[in-house]
């Protein structure tokens, strides 16, 4: 493995991680947002759900670098006309 790709992995799945953890934050401020509107809010369901979206959506992003990482850099699957 070259040198600059030693680097440029890990920040790519860090990114990637992050990204995904965004994603699903996004996702649990909708689900919130619908609760707390119908009044079906309960402050420590919604923690433990919050953290349980915080753990996959880390996950979730980190696996989509993996598949993205080796498509992109590893297979050169590079989509051009």
């Amino acid at each position: 493995m070259k040198m600059k790709n030693k680097i440029k992995r890990p920040l790519y799945l860090f990114c990637s991680a992050i990204f995904g953890l965004f994603l699903f934050i996004l996702l649990w401020a909708l689900i919130d947002l619908e609760l707390v509107r119908t009044s079906r809010a309960d402050f420590w369901s919604l923690s433990s759900f919050l953290a349980a979206i915080m753990i996959l959506g880390t996950a979730f992003g980190f696996f989509v670098g993996r598949i993205w990482w080796r498509i992109v850099y590893v297979e050169h699957r590079h989509w051009r006309n």
